[in-house]
Parts: structure tokens; C-alpha cells; sequence
């Protein structure tokens, strides 16, 4: 079913393309031979011709309409379809016109990704930046703490010495005085050696 459609649609395009062909011919020998009422029929018909058309059916298509229309007449490839020069190149100017912008939307949509990539890049660079930063932190207040525990237990066994001897000495001073009080608390009460 679907094949026949397709050969069914390209004949009716290939008798499209055939009449279309003989309008171009038409035309001209309609021009030759001065039947003027005829050409401008034929021309009018191939002004509304839209879509590709071989160069050679071009050629005469411009001719024809130049020659009945009195004005110069093209293929207008951006258009597609045949136009006077000065709408050829207002569709032409059209075109680069829109071109241009197209590339100045490119340009524009390339320098907001490089910027974008760019940005991206330095808020990697501060992240790592952070990340050592709160490392190298992390070590020096690990390093902080490590020298404080040194140096309270260093205070904590002098004084636990110094209440030893006091204990050893005086055992109801050394449990009444509140600094020996609390180290027996935390640490228990002295052993002879």
C-alpha cells in the first residue's frame, strides 16, 4: 500500500514538473510570436511557481518575464521563486541579515559558555583552595590541641605530685584544700611507692 502511494506521489510530481517544464517554453514562443495576452497569462503562471526549478527552466523563466513584464526579472534562490532584482536583493539583504544575526547569537551564545566554563573553572580553583585551607586549619588546630593536652598534663602531674606530698605529709590538708581535692577526684587517691 504505502509503495503505491509513493509511486503514485512521484508520478504526480514528475506530470507537475512536466507541465511546469512546458509553461517555460510556452511563454517564451507565446513572446515570439507576439501574442502578448498569452505571455502575460504564462507569466503570471510561472510568478506563482514556488520551490526548485533547473536552471535551464530558470533561465527562461527570467527571460520571459523580463521580456513581458518589462522589468529584469531572476530566480530568486533564497526566495525560491522567481523576483524582480530589487526584490531579489531585499530577500538577499533579508537573508544576510538574518545570517548576520544568527552569527551574532553564535558569537554571543560561545562567549557565554567560555565565560560560564571560565567561571566554573575559578569556583573549582577556590573549592580546592578552600579544601586545603580547611586542612591545613584542621592541622594546625589539631597541633593547637595536642600542645594544650601536653602542657595540662604537665601542669596536672605537678600539681598531682605536689598534693601527693602534701597527702603523704598531711592528709587532712591535702583533702581539704580544693586544688588537691579535685586532682584526687579525677585521678583517685596516691598509693605509696
Amino acid at each position: 500500500m504505502l509503495r503505491k502511494l509513493v509511486i503514485s506521489a512521484l508520478f504526480l510530481v514528475f506530470l507537475a514538473n512536466s507541465a511546469r517544464s512546458d509553461i517555460f517554453g510556452l511563454c517564451l514562443e507565446a513572446v515570439e510570436t507576439n501574442e502578448n495576452g498569452r505571455a502575460r497569462l504564462y507569466a503570471q503562471e510561472i510568478l506563482e511557481i514556488r520551490g526548485a526549478v533547473t536552471p535551464e527552466n530558470r533561465n527562461a523563466g527570467a527571460r520571459c518575464l523580463t521580456l513581458t513584464k518589462g522589468k529584469e526579472y531572476i530566480y530568486d534562490t533564497v526566495a525560491a521563486k522567481f523576483s524582480t532584482l530589487e526584490e531579489a536583493a531585499k530577500n538577499l539583504e533579508f537573508q544576510r541579515e538574518i545570517d548576520r544575526k544568527a552569527e551574532d547569537e553564535r558569537k554571543e551564545s560561545e562567549r557565554r559558555l567560555a565565560e560560564a566554563e571560565r567561571a566554573a573553572k575559578e569556583a573549582e580553583e577556590r573549592a580546592e583552595s578552600a579544601k586545603l585551607a580547611a586542612a591545613e586549619s584542621a592541622k594546625l588546630a589539631a597541633e593547637a590541641r595536642r600542645r594544650e593536652d601536653a602542657k595540662r598534663l604537665e601542669v596536672w602531674t605537678e600539681v598531682f605530685d605536689a598534693c601527693k606530698v602534701v597527702y603523704f605529709d598531711e592528709p587532712t590538708q591535702a583533702l581539704t584544700n580544693r586544688v588537691c581535692l579535685d586532682v584526687f577526684l579525677e585521678t583517685g587517691l596516691p598509693k605509696e611507692e
